[in-house]
């Protein structure tokens, strides 16, 4: 096996040109030795971002599905639609970074370089083909992400959440790394696509045959095994934010730097169910794997249901803003789910995990666009986070009340935003199952998203009805109004016209390569 061709290196060009731009940013901060304007360093990441962006496209268009670097990455549909997720949440991350952190006097080239080796991280997830590629992903992705969390650093807030966050980030870590143990002692590789082959037989996996109710022979994993998917399932359920590995989410969401928060919560969502994808569907595929009682798929279902439940119900007692939305996060992670199981359920209706990443991307918008508005609130000393901070703001600055609007609508599920059509992906995919427990799954998501409606239009209330009880002042900060209108436009304009974001979403899932046989010839023919 050839470990290295020059190929390689075209294939993972994005990669290069993120990890390039970033390594460019920190040379130029450290440099910059005046205390003028270092927003040029802002723009200079979002360039790079988008040539990576701009390439990954290509490369989806071009139908690439190549292994690279010794069949360590997979450079295919599911990485390069990926790779456009996340330069589009870096790119709005970017741009509502500059004045809040300069109004905080911590402008630093270090934050963008932060930013993009976090990126470099997850383009790495979501391209592995080996359970070791996976961890390598997961750590440069987190490492960052602590200590943006921290930036703060003269802050004891902030500096709580990034250590609440790196100590429980280490803890799920070193579960996965025993969980990448215990598949290699069973199957002998950390291949995804080997491991799928190995699972598939049974002495690999275990089985142990009883009788239900019903007097129907079942399969049921060995200890091993089980343990081994449990690990694994944990790891980026913490990712991810589903209950009840969510305890980290609302105090990192409250204490990080609102320009970091919504990149934070929009991108490392997005490269967990990436990785996700890629890790479940092409390495533990097979059906004793995915389906028996003891299977990820059940454990996933469970996640999802709870997370729903758990994530709107705790979130409605919330005063501050940012842990309304963390818990909102919890339960968009259950949402989220609900569309990962319903299409992994079985081969037929794998193509409607494209559900998945249209939801991603709508989530994106909106959420990015909260905590953008949250920073356009932020001046040093007078941040706006609570319900009374924002009333009445709506009188003073009505096109941030319009955006802010927008966004809760849109995560609340209403039409006609880009929510609201995500919901209903997510959802039809689980009744098209025509599994009974799906469709009570897909009928219980549309009572807590009913639900959850109350806490999102708490907010609207406040901001338009409510008399102001303090002064809002705002940042004066044209990239992020930009970002505003950006993640407001689209969220209307998906909710319209979700045609192009659905064919995106829909090429990278049809081109996955590493998928078991049998789904593969199934989309291939689809396809034709």
């Amino acid at each position: 096996m050839e470990y290295f061709q020059i190929n390689d290196l075209r294939m993972i060009a994005p990669l290069l040109i993120v990890s390039a731009t970033a390594l460019l940013v920190l040379l130029l901060g450290a440099f910059h030795k005046s205390q003028a304007n270092r927003g040029y360093l802002a723009w200079m990441s979002i360039v790079g971002l988008l040539i990576a962006g701009v390439d990954s496209f290509y490369l989806l268009g071009k139908d690439v599905k190549e292994f690279a670097f010794g069949q360590m990455l997979h450079i295919d549909g599911l990485t390069n639609s990926f790779n456009v997720i996340f330069v589009l949440a870096a790119v709005l991350g970017c741009l509502i970074s500059p004045a809040y952190l300069r109004s905080h006097k911590l402008e630093r080239g270090e934050y963008y370089a932060l930013l993009l080796f976090s990126v470099v991280g997850m383009m790495t997830m979501v391209a592995s083909a080996d359970l070791f590629t996976v961890f390598i992903g997961l750590e440069m992705m987190s490492i960052p992400i602590y200590c943006m969390a921290g930036f703060f650093r003269h802050s004891r807030r902030s500096a709580e959440s990034a250590m609440k966050y790196f100590i429980l980030g280490a803890f799920a870590s070193a579960l996965f790394l025993y969980g990448i143990a215990l598949i290699y002692g069973l199957t002998g590789t950390t291949s995804l696509v080997q491991i799928s082959d190995a699972l598939g037989q049974v002495e690999f996996l275990r089985l142990q045959a009883y009788h239900n109710v019903t007097g129907e022979q079942v399969l049921k994993l060995g200890t091993l095994p089980a343990i081994a998917l449990v690990l694994l399932v944990v790891s980026f359920a913490f990712k991810v934010s589903a209950v009840p590995f969510h305890m980290w989410t609302p105090d990192v969401y409250q204490g990080a730097p609102s320009s970091a928060t919504g990149f934070m919560a929009a991108g490392v969502k997005a490269a967990a169910f990436g990785a996700l994808i890629r890790v479940f569907v092409v390495g533990f595929w097979p059906q004793a794997a995915r389906l028996s009682d003891t299977g990820w798929l059940v454990a996933f279902f469970w996640l999802a249901l709870i997370s729903m439940l758990v994530g709107n119900a705790v979130a409605i007692v919330q005063k501050d803003i940012k842990r309304m939305l963390a818990y909102s996060s919890i339960a968009h992670a259950g949402y989220l789910l609900v569309g990962f199981t319903a299409a992994a359920y079985n081969g037929e209706s794998f193509e409607s995990m494209q559900s998945v990443l249209f939801y991603l991307v709508a989530y994106i918008f909106s959420t990015i666009g909260a905590f953008g508005v949250l920073a356009y609130f932020g001046k040093r000393g007078e941040e706006c986070t609570t319900y009374d901070d924002l009333a009445g703001i709506a009188h003073k600055h009505p096109g941030a009340a319009l955006a802010m609007t927008i966004f809760m609508l849109s995560s609340a599920g209403i039409p006609p935003t880009a929510g609201f059509v995500a919901k209903f992906f997510v959802f039809k995919a689980a009744v098209d199952t025509g599994q009974m427990s799906f469709v009570l799954l897909a009928i219980a998501g549309v009572l807590f998203s009913v639900a959850g409606i109350y806490y999102y239009l708490r907010l609207l209330v406040s901001m338009y009805m409510k008399p102001a009880v303090r002064e809002a002042n705002t940042l004066p900060s044209t990239e992020l109004k930009m970002a505003l209108v950006i993640c407001a436009g689209a969220t209307i304009l998906l909710g319209l016209l979700p045609s192009p974001v659905l064919d995106f979403a829909h090429q990278g899932i049809s081109r996955v390569l590493g998928l078991p046989g049998e789904v593969a010839v199934e989309m291939v023919q689809h396809d034709h």
